[in-house]
């Protein structure tokens, strides 16, 4: 997506409250979230506003996957993506457990990158957790954590307040996209392969798995002067989800939900079949 206003990459491992701090900082409830690993896969954009200042902020899938298919892959490279193309980083850990060799090692490979960081210790939602907190958070070497509660929305101010402190100014004025164009169709039409092919590169990830693509995507680009946002849907099927696949039901309800929600906000939709 072009680059108008500083980038805030949010990055750790799975089930740490990616999408539900995501979500918090956008008041808003634009990432599925679920107790399942890998519910986030693409990269997932949104725009945060805090006391005059704006920045775009991305939500990506966990880094501790440890099967070797495809897909997981996949998801590994777009939260890297995430990281890399950012202005600032946020990784997230899990204030109710141990600091694992995982997180240490998403540590280790932050500050490899030039881009400052936070570290966000995440479900410390009462004081107990916070009186319990493990001392090694604060050796992970990325300076002392912010301590929040994406559930009940506790020291997200003073995040954001840091945030804004280390984003550099460049904010611009939003302006309506000329054109918004939905992609829409059953699974495994090649919808995330059509957007991906318009857009010249990979930004969507592909795969022969059915609910590869599990949020709206909005991607915007440039056309012969125009700005034009293209939304990647996930697939709509009046299928029931089979009883072997009954753990992903509920994800599957509320993809469906907002590609039908993100047709409603598109002027032109295009039907894959």
């Amino acid at each position: 997506m072009p680059k108008k206003n500083p980038i805030v990459a949010i990055i750790g491992r799975t089930n740490v409250g990616k999408s539900s701090l995501f979500n918090r900082l956008l008041e808003r409830r634009k990432a599925i979230i679920s107790a399942l690993p890998a519910t986030t896969r693409d990269r997932n954009y949104g725009t945060v506003h805090w006391k005059g200042e704006k920045f775009t902020i991305a939500d990506s899938g966990g880094l501790d996957i440890k099967k070797e298919e495809v897909i997981e892959e996949d998801i590994r490279r777009q939260a890297e993506i995430a990281a890399q193309e950012a202005d600032l980083i946020l990784l997230v850990a899990d204030g109710q457990k141990t600091v694992i060799p995982n997180d240490k090692e998403i540590a280790r490979w932050l500050k490899k990158i030039k881009q400052p960081k936070i570290l966000v210790v995440n479900k410390v939602d009462n004081l107990k957790i916070r009186n319990q907190l493990e001392p090694d958070f604060f050796k992970l070497g990325l300076g002392k954590p912010f301590l929040v509660s994406a559930i009940n929305g506790n020291g997200t101010g003073d995040l954001l307040d840091e945030i804004a402190k280390k984003l550099p100014k460049l904010s611009l004025v939003d302006k309506e996209p000329d054109l918004r164009i939905a992609v829409v169709g059953k699974t495994n039409v090649g919808k995330s392969s059509f957007v991906n092919a318009l857009l010249g590169k990979e930004r969507i990830i592909v795969s022969p798995l059915p609910h590869t693509t599990r949020d709206p995507q909005e991607i915007e680009f440039r056309y012969k002067g125009k700005t034009i946002i293209l939304i990647d849907t996930a697939g709509l099927s009046r299928k029931k989800p089979e009883k072997s696949r009954s753990d992903t039901k509920e994800i599957e309800k509320e993809s469906a939900r907002k590609s039908l929600v993100a047709l409603k906000t598109a002027e032109v939709a295009l039907l894959m079949l």
